[in-house]
Parts: C-alpha cells; structure tokens; sequence
C-alpha cells in the first residue's frame, strides 16, 4: 500500500462518513479498524494524516505518543474526494439520494431538460464562448525528435523483466507445438518500444541462465509463402556469427551426399590409375603419371567451383529450383528445403538447447491485408513445426489483436458460420497460436501526462544539463485508477498469500458457479492459470516484492477471458494488470 493510495483511502472513509450524517470526529486508529483500511504501519498511517492536513483536506489534533484525532473534513476535502475519486456513478448516485432528501423535506424540485439535441449543442457551445481566451507569445522551438531513445515510462522494464522470466521457464518447459508469445495492443501503443527493452533485459546475461541470440524478423516485406520462407532463412543467417556461419557452411557443403559422390568418384579413380598404371606398359604409366597432377587439380578445382556456385543461403536458388515447374509435389519441395536448410542453420548456432536459444522476433504483422495476415502467420508455423527447430526457437510476434482476430472473424464468416461462431473460433484459433503473451494495456489520464512530462525532458536534453532524476518507487500499473480499489482487511489481521493452493479453491468455485458453461477446455484452464500467475508477479513488482490481489481481481480475469458479464471499465483498479495478463 503506497502512503497516496492510503490518503485517497482515508479520504473516501471520510467523506462517505460525511454523506451518510455520521460524525468526522474521529480517532484515526479507529477509523483504519472501522473502515477496514489497509496499511503497512502505524508511521504510515500517521504521516498520511498530517500530509493530508497540510493540504488543508482535513483537521486533526496530534497527542504526545503518537496518537492522532481526526476532528472534521474540511469544505476543500469534499471537494477533493467529489472531483477526483468519486466514479461517474458515485456521482449519479450521490444525486438521486440528495434529489429525495429534498422531495421528503417538501420542497420543489426544477429540471432544466433542452429541448432537443440542438438546444444542448446551443448550451455547450455558449459555456465554451463564455470562456475566456488567453493570448501568448511565441518564438521558433526547434527540438530533437524522441522516439528509439525515449526514457522509459509507465515502469515499462518491470513488465518486460515479468515477461522475461515467463520467459525463462517457458523455454525449458516442454511443449507439444511451436513456443511462439505474443506482444499485444493497438498501433502507436509502444510494442516495438517494449520488445526492446525486454531485448535488452533478455541480452543480460546476469540475469537468465540461458543466452539468448535474439532475430529481428519484419514478415511483412514478402508476404508469399515461398519468398516469405526464403526471407526468414535469409534474415536468421544473416543475424549468426561468423563462426556459426562456417560451421553451418560445412554442414551444408561437406557432410552431404554430393560431398561423398565426389570423393567416392575421386577415389574410384585414384583405384584404377594404380591398378592401370601397375599392369601397364612404361610408355603408358609415363602418360599416367605426367597426367595426374593436371587431373587432380582440374577435379578439385571443379569440385571448389561447384561448392561456390551451389552455396548455402541462396534465395534465388532455392525458389528458383522448383518455381519453374508448376506442381503441389514441387511446392512441398521448397518448404522441405528451407526447412532442412533453416533446421542445420540453428543447428550450428544452437548447439545445446539447454544452454543457449534463438529469438526470433516477427513485428508489423498487422501491417499486411486481412486476407494476407492469416496465411502469414500459418506460414510461419508450417516451417517451424519441425521438433529440432522448436527446441531451438522462440517466436515472439508483436501484433494488433483485435486486427488478428478480425482477419480470422472475415475468413471464417465468408466460410459460412455465422458471426457469434466466427468470433468464438478466431478466439479459439489465438489461443492456439499463442502459448503465452501479454497486452500494452490503455493508458489513463495520469499515465498520458506522465509520458508528456518526460517527452517535454527528453526533448531538452540537449539544452540543459542532466540532473539525477529522484528515485520512486517503480509499480508496472497505475495507482490512480481508484474505482473498487483495494477490498478493505482489516489492519491487525495478517493477510494470507494468494499461493497455488488458493488459486486452485479460487478456480473450483468459478467451475461450481459456471456449471452450465461447456466451452471450458484444459488447454483454456492452461491459459487462465498462467495468466493469473503472471497478473500476481506484475502486481508484485514492488521495491519490497509484496503486491496486492483480492479474490474478486480473479473472478474478472476469469470472466473477461470465457467472454461473460464482463465490464471493460479503466478506471477500476489494476484494469490495466488485467489488460496485460488477459489480452483478448
């Protein structure tokens, strides 16, 4: 509990007091154990009180030992709370109740309603002429452009250090299909942005046992299968060493059976000149001998040739090879080579599974047609399926979700289904793709000015020097979302952990409520679990490594994820958790 949350808390405990015509005078020891607020101490708790007083929101009276009186909430205070913690329906609601207080005291009531839509247009538009203009000054601002380099906000390495230690253990986990995540949200949200700063967190290798050769793959440049096939060689060949390339080289050159066709024919040869030469008159073992050394070299010299010529990596050849006849056989033929190809290319980076892996990263998925994103990400997990490659290779594919699902929605609906089966299917299709991924959740108003404030820095870097920022205390979601924040417990009571045990009597009682709901699978029971578990790590990115969660937060995740009576409101508090951990 952070000493703001716990003043907002303070605050709304004082205020309901005041709606409701109790007294706000009021020990504050009493107050946390008749409000049931939570706090991590007593000096907490007192440090609350007096920075609200010096805001002038409440009165208190200080006594020697510590002890500390609440006497009244001040006018300001009720305002505060009814300006910036009350919801929409608080508000509403406190209406109506103070609307009957007056009919019951007898007295009218006068409505204002517009007549019409243009009427309230009319009103809005002269209360916005009725304010008042203001005129500046300004001058040519010319600034860098912030975007690669921009310091990170909103914690954004906490989320990506969750990530990569799920990460971690997904790697060395045994899995029946290709490892492929997924880094979710809208256009403009920040995956590229994230995905690099959990490369960098990935490329330390302090902090992971495994080391990881991560790929940059944009899949969007060649959108056809084959040449999409070719490219993804290409790039992955491209991004190994020099030393994985070379080994690779004689994977691919001298351990083949053209490579023993030629020595076996060289051998062959070298057999019947000493068999001839032995059995031969001096005139022709003079002949021989005067011809072999012209003979050995021109034969290496043609075996070198044909090695350069049929090199590995070539993209032309290998489309080339089988687009000049036309056949489902010859179409086979070019994704059994690419995968062969691509299996002893990671062979040679990969050697031990176990210590080491390749990342590949596919971004701007979603910057292809509908009728194109499909067949794109199916093509991928054709060639990927090979097991020697799955034990080698992460996917981590960076995407627009509710454009993906759209594209599966239009696919299956010109299919014939109609449009509640469409979408049910396209999330059942997701769910198979993605073994795990996480959602950049919407930001709210706090979190938007947190990013302006630190573009406006950034873009003056370079006209003022750097000051050390102040340290804070890093939480990967926001606290100022405050609607059903926190389901109080009382102070003096130890609070249980959220452990497997929980969770699981957390799960049974969803499935004994949800009895009639048939479309719960185990590989849905899969996913739901691990989202949980990693909505628990990021509310638990604290300086002291204690989050918060309520059994309530698990029922939402629950419903949000089976699509029931779920309530998309961001607002709530740790919406944003639920975002990430729950993406579609």
């Amino acid at each position: 509990m952070t000493i703001k949350e716990l003043k907002q808390n303070i605050m709304l405990s004082l205020y309901h007091r005041y709606k409701d015509n109790k007294s706000t005078t009021i020990d504050l020891k009493e107050l946390c154990v008749q409000d049931n607020l939570i706090f991590d101490s007593p000096r907490q708790v007192v440090d609350a009180a007096k920075g609200l007083k010096d805001a002038g929101l409440i009165k208190i009276v200080s006594y020697i030992g510590g002890k500390v009186t609440i006497t009244e909430i001040t006018p300001d205070g009720i305002e505060y709370v009814e300006e910036n913690l009350l919801s929409k329906e608080d508000l509403m609601s406190d209406g109506l109740t103070d609307t009957t207080k007056i009919l019951q005291s007898g007295s009218d009531v006068h409505v204002d309603v517009p007549s019409d839509e243009s009427d309230a247009e009319n009103n809005h538009s002269q209360e916005e002429s009725r304010k008042p203009v203001k005129y500046y000054k300004v001058h040519e601002n010319y600034k860098k452009m912030v975007d690669a380099d921009a310091t990170p906000c909103f914690d954004v390495d906490s989320v990506a250090d969750c990530f990569a230690k799920q990460l971690d253990k997904i790697a060395t986990s045994k899995t029946v299909s290709t490892r492929m995540l997924g880094i979710f949200g809208p256009w403009g949200r920040g995956k590229t942005y994230f995905f690099k700063r959990l490369k960098s967190n990935l490329e330390d290798g302090q902090k992971h046992m495994l080391k990881y050769k991560i790929v940059e793959f944009n899949a969007w440049k060649y959108q056809d299968t084959p040449a999409l096939w070719a490219y993804l060689y290409e790039t992955i060949y491209k991004s190994s060493s020099w030393i994985d390339k070379i080994i690779n080289f004689i994977r691919q050159t001298f351990i083949t059976w053209n490579v023993a066709i030629y020595v076996f024919v060289f051998m062959m040869t070298w057999l019947v000149g000493c068999v001839v030469s032995t059995h031969s008159t001096s005139e022709i073992k003079n002949i021989l001998d005067s011809a072999q050394i012209p003979a050995l070299a021109i034969y290496v010299f043609s075996g070198f040739v044909y090695i350069l010529i049929e090199r590995p990596a070539s993209v032309r050849r290998i489309i080339k090879k089988y687009t000049s006849r036309k056949s489902y056989k010859n179409h086979l033929g070019i994704q059994n080579e690419i995968e062969e190809n691509l299996q002893k290319l990671l062979q040679s980076m990969v050697w031990c599974p176990t210590k080491s892996r390749v990342i590949l990263y596919v971004d701007d998925i979603d910057r292809c047609p509908s009728r194109k994103m499909n067949s794109l990400i199916e093509s991928l997990r054709t060639v990927l399926e090979n097991p020697k490659i799955q034990e080698r290779l992460i996917v981590i594919c960076s995407i627009d979700e509710m454009k993906l699902l759209h594209a599966y929605v239009q696919e299956l609906t010109a299919n014939g289904f109609n449009s509640e089966v469409s979408s049910q299917l396209a999330r059942e299709q997701l769910d198979k793709l993605f073994l795990f991924g996480i959602k950049l959740a919407d930001l709210d108003t706090t979190q938007l000015q947190e990013y302006l404030e630190t573009l406006i820095d950034d873009s003056n870097s370079d006209n003022k020097e750097s000051t050390p920022n102040e340290p804070k205390e890093e939480i990967p979601y926001s606290t100022a979302r405050q609607k059903g924040a926190f389901v109080p417990t009382n102070a003096s009571e130890e609070i249980p952990e959220l452990n497997d045990e929980r969770i699981e009597s957390l799960f049974k009682d969803y499935f004994e409520s949800h009895r009639d709901l048939r479309t719960i699978t185990p590989r849905k029971i899969r996913i739901m679990y691990y989202q949980v578990l990693f909505a628990l790590s990021l509310s638990s990115k604290r300086k002291n490594g204690d989050g918060a969660f309520t059994d309530q937060l698990v029922e939402i995740m629950l419903n949000k994820y089976m699509r029931i009576e779920y309530d998309e409101d961001i607002e709530r508090a740790m919406s944003d958790i639920i975002e990430m951990s729950v993406p579609y």
